[in-house]
């Protein structure tokens, strides 16, 4: 039975270095050499069970499987935000599991007693890791709606069901079954492993073509003239007519399906349009920036108005998301930009 649970590790372990030789070879970019880490570190913890047989091997194997969650994450940031900054609590939690993690710390084991090791030493880092992957799933999630990069809109529901429920169940079974884990079991998660890997590698191969597009670095919004198809050209003008003489961006809550409604348009060739006709790869952003065109004309204007009342007229719902909206595109907030305009 062993024999068995070592062999699905093993062709599951296959399938994963395939797609990060692909990823090395054919996508030499930063969140290409990301996802060839991230699948590095999961290779090194299907193979966790047989490092055991090489003297050294396992610590270094440990190391990266344990860091899964982590890598996963930062992943999860740099593929679905385009601003990429990396918030000092993630910091706070990795340097706290690796701190609960890395030292030998078995006899301060003994001295808190074992209840008290196992909440700290055992249980509070698998809850850690546990909290990274449920935020991958979040981030995947949260920003869907207003994603206008098609593939990856696509991406992310098979991300947050895929590969952060495939953590999850990994976290949660080390957590409840503290390696007394039953044969049998152990043979069948190895099977559902190389399931999960073939199918994703089958999955992504139909992905070849958009991987690029995925994965590529943001890029500022076009803001020069290019030769467009007319379909294109027309389509464009009636979006720049809705945002523009209209204040589509006006409405609290406005979505990509409301403007798609509006303007007859399928949603998922106005999200392509956007995107590849205008540089955009978010809808926020792309309303923000009418938004604030407005706003800064206003502040100087109507001096006498408030900047609450104006943020609200313009679409914001908190003058909080307005403010940090405002000072992102100005590198002022509106009060400093009402005084002394960049």
């Amino acid at each position: 039975m062993e024999t068995y649970h070592h062999l699905f590790r093993l062709l599951a372990l296959s399938q994963v270095l395939f797609i990060c030789v692909y990823l090395l070879v054919y996508q030499r970019h930063a969140m290409g050499r990301l996802v060839a880490l991230t699948l590095f570190s999961f290779g090194c913890y299907l193979i966790a069970p047989i490092s055991y047989q090489v003297t050294g091997l396992h610590n270094v194997v440990a190391v990266f499987a344990d860091c899964i969650p982590a890598i996963l994450w930062l992943l999860g940031r740099f593929f679905f935000y385009d601003d990429r900054d990396i918030p000092p609590w993630f910091w706070l939690v990795s340097l706290t599991y690796l701190v609960l993690w890395i030292p030998d710390w078995q006899g301060a084991q003994l001295s808190l007693g074992s209840d008290a090791s196992r909440v700290l030493f055992d249980l509070l880092p698998q809850l850690l890791k546990l909290g990274l992957v449920v935020h991958v799933i979040y981030m995947a999630l949260e920003g869907r709606a207003n994603d206008l990069v098609n593939q990856r809109y696509k991406l992310r529901i098979p991300v947050a069901a895929g590969g952060g429920a495939l953590a999850a169940i990994v976290i949660l079974v080390e957590l409840w079954s503290a390696g007394a884990t039953p044969m049998i079991v152990e043979v069948v998660g190895s099977i559902l492993l190389f399931l999960v890997c073939l199918g994703s590698n089958l999955y992504l191969f139909t992905l070849r073509d958009d991987l690029p597009l995925v994965l590529a670095q943001p890029k500022a919004p076009q803001t020069t003239t290019t030769q467009r198809p007319v379909d294109n050209q027309v389509q464009i003008a009636q979006i720049r007519s809705a945002l523009g003489e209209d204040r589509f961006y006006a409405n609290h809550g406005a979505t990509i399906g409301d403007l798609a409604q509006l303007l007859a348009i399928a949603e998922h060739k106005l999200r392509a349009i956007i995107n590849q006709e205008l540089g955009y790869r978010n809808f926020n952003q792309f309303l923000n920036e009418y938004r604030i065109k407005e706003a800064s004309q206003r502040l100087i204007n109507e001096p006498g108005l408030p900047i609450i009342s104006i943020a609200l007229d313009i679409g914001f719902k908190s003058l909080s998301s307005f403010n940090k909206a405002f000072k992102d595109k100005h590198q002022q907030t509106p009060s400093e930009y009402r005084v002394s305009p960049s």
